[in-house]
Parts: structure tokens; sequence; C-alpha cells
């Protein structure tokens, strides 16, 4: 069970866990988590080593429109164990950290499925949380775009491995690294207060 952390604790003390998931679809509903892919971020700094990259086997095929963009294939998901599994080592690698991905609510739903599925909280429900997407539109106003290949852009972060979950997961930790020096340098330095700024749907 993740810790609850102390909402004081300034940016660089604390630790973030970047999510991303790639999936069959769009519709948490109907749609299969593929990958889930992690880095740490830990005192401003984006882990080379620390980091979670799983294929899921889903419950069905993976249609070609899917694999298409992520390129993952039935193939490669035939010996992959099941989400609920994934999970399990994923929160074990999360520990207390403070989830964040951008376009995060996206990938909770489907995380929240599986739970629903098992009778379990979600993944979200004992931590803290933080979308990059949310925080770039409270730093740079809701006029300019907001998805993130064009906030990497406007940061001056590369965008290689986009479309896989760790290569996402490794831009957006990147990305908020930097968009959290932008909040430091605007006062804003504790994690409430940067969890507050960002503010979220």
């Amino acid at each position: 069970m993740a810790r609850p952390l102390r909402l004081d604790l300034a940016i660089d003390e604390v630790d973030f866990v970047v999510l991303d998931a790639e999936t069959t679809g769009l519709r948490p509903e109907h749609d299969h988590v593929l990958a889930l892919g992690a880095v740490r971020v830990r005192g401003g700094r984006v882990s080379a080593t620390d980091r979670f990259d799983r294929l899921v086997r889903p419950e069905g095929p993976i249609p070609a429109a899917a694999s298409h963009v992520h390129g993952i294939t039935d193939a490669m998901v035939a010996d992959a164990p099941p989400l609920d599994a994934v999970l399990r080592a994923f929160a074990a690698f999360a520990g207390d950290a403070v989830l964040v991905g951008h376009d995060l609510w996206f990938d909770l739903a489907f995380l929240r499925r599986e739970a629903d599925r098992r009778g379990a909280p979600p993944i979200h429900a004992a931590r803290i949380v933080l979308d990059t997407r949310w925080l770039s539109r409270a730093l740079h106003g809701p006029g300019p775009s907001h998805e993130l290949d064009v906030v990497a852009a406007r940061l001056g972060v590369g965008a290689r491995g986009r479309h896989s979950a760790l290569g996402d997961a490794v831009i957006t930790a990147n990305v908020l690294v930097r968009l959290l020096g932008l909040a430091r340098a605007q006062g804003i330095a504790t994690l409430g207060a940067v969890v507050r700024f960002a503010g979220g749907p």
C-alpha cells in the first residue's frame, strides 16, 4: 500500500513515477492494455535505469489499426502476463511515488477497469497524481496546444521512442522535469503547490 506523501515536500525531494500505457483502442469500457511503461524521476533527474517496461496479454486480438500505431502484435503478447499480474508488479515498482502522465486520466481509466473487475482499489487510489497536460496548460495558458508532441517540442524534448509505453513515459518524464523547473521559477516549489497549480479534470 502506498503511503501518503507530505504535500509540503520540496519538488526535488519527491519521487515521481511517470506512467504510460499502450492499448488496443481508445475506449476503456471495451479496449485493453497491451503495454505498461514507467520511469522514475528523482531529484529533478530522469533515471536511466529505474524503469518499468512490460507487455500485457489482452483478452482478444489486437486490431490492425492499433498495431499500426504502436507496433505491438498478437505474437508479441502471446506469452505475456495478464494485466492484473503486471499491475501488481507496477505497484511494487512505484512504491509511494507520485503518479504522473500526459493525459494520465486516460491511462488510469483502463487500469481502473481492471481493478474494478478484481474488486480492488484502482492503482491511483492512495497516491497523489499529476497530469503534465494540465501542468503545461497552467503554465502556458489554454491557447497553445498541449498535445505531448507539441509540448515536448516547445520545451526542447526529443520525441525518440514515441508510441511505445516506455518511450512515451521517458518523453513525458523529460517534459515533467522542464515543467517543474518553470514552476519553481514562478515560486511554485512544493508538491502541494504544484498539484494545486496544475489542477485537473
